[in-house]
């Protein structure tokens, strides 16, 4: 990787202390060379920008977005009409990468990055369409799970090591998770990257002490609409060091179809969170973690001392829906 491109990804306070740990070496050119980074840094920020948002203009645009929109809904709604299995509603085999087992956290510990790698424009024209068809947007359905009792196992997730993880927190008689949501972030990825940093910090707890054993996404995994070109900055670049599975459920933003698109519902959050088998995702970008196994948006997560029921009650901002599917 270029150096200076290198840098860019550095957030300000650590190349601070870099500059500081240089010059205390004596390598003062090094040094000089970050504090002219540092420096323009600081110009940028304080200069004034110009962040213009895309609004719709006329009644006649907002007719026309709203006509395409309701069109990618329901053609969404008529293809799984009689919801096909998670196994024939997505391909994992074109974009995705077999792995030897789950893989959690990267290797080496790295650096917050300061900037998205996908720029994020504003969703202001999106809302303001969707706020226009708001009276007639109804339910999507969604696939089956996997299987007919869709149950998951911590021991499944974790991998061959599972059984004796599993053993160790029966005998200690306790087990300590992460529960967050609404993590995903259109800004960039300071916020994130925060959270998910003090999420970690948590496993450098004293000799003996209880360690996190998963982390339950409580949803929205990724703002707006839960596109697939987000998920590497804002899921995987935050919980890059995160040295524990990560499971999720599906929340509205991650299921909803974003205007202007064509990507069935819930497509991202599918591959990359219930394959089939641990999986290495298109979206991680190289990320060693592995797409998450879970039987599919709502089943029941078993670890000791605990049952979750998972579940998925549709993109609807208002009153969420949970309703038979077939008489499923």
């Amino acid at each position: 990787m270029n150096y200076h491109v290198a840098l860019e990804t550095y957030e300000t306070g650590s190349l601070a202390k870099i500059e500081s740990d240089l010059r205390a070496r004596g390598e003062n050119r090094g040094a000089n060379g970050l504090r002219r980074l540092l420096d323009y840094r600081k110009r940028i920020a304080l200069a004034p920008r110009e962040q213009p948002e895309a609004h719709v203009k006329s009644k006649r645009e907002i007719e026309q977005l709203r006509e395409e929109h309701l069109k990618v809904r329901k053609d969404a709604a008529s293809s799984l009409e009689s919801p096909p299995s998670l196994a024939s509603a997505t391909d994992f085999t074109s974009r995705l990468q077999v792995a030897s087992g789950p893989a959690f956290a990267q290797p080496a510990f790295t650096l917050d990055p300061i900037r998205f790698v996908v720029p994020h424009p504003s969703d202001a024209r999106a809302y303001q369409l969707l706020s226009a068809i708001a009276p007639e947007l109804r339910p999507l359905p969604f696939p089956l799970a996997r299987d007919p009792v869709p149950v998951l196992e911590l021991s499944h997730v974790l991998g061959p090591a599972g059984p004796h993880i599993t053993d160790h927190i029966q005998r200690s008689g306790k087990i300590v998770f992460h529960a967050v949501g609404s993590t995903g972030n259109v800004k960039g990825p300071s916020a994130p990257c925060r959270v998910a940093g003090s999420m970690v910090q948590d496993f450098d707890g004293p000799p003996g002490s209880p360690i996190p054993s998963f982390f339950l996404h409580l949803g929205d995994v990724v703002y707006s609409f839960g596109e697939r070109k987000y998920y590497y900055d804002q899921f995987y670049v935050p919980y890059r060091n995160y040295p524990a599975p990560i499971l999720a459920l599906a929340g509205n933003h991650d299921g909803m179809v974003a205007p202007g698109t064509a990507d069935p519902p819930l497509l991202a959050f599918l591959e990359n969170f219930c394959a089939p088998f641990p999986v290495h995702s298109a979206e991680a970008r190289g990320l060693v973690r592995t797409a998450q196994i879970q039987p599919g948006v709502y089943f029941a997560f078993q670890a000791p001392f605990l049952r979750i029921i998972a579940l998925y009650s549709g993109t609807l901002e208002g009153s969420g829906v949970i309703s038979s599917q077939g008489g499923q």
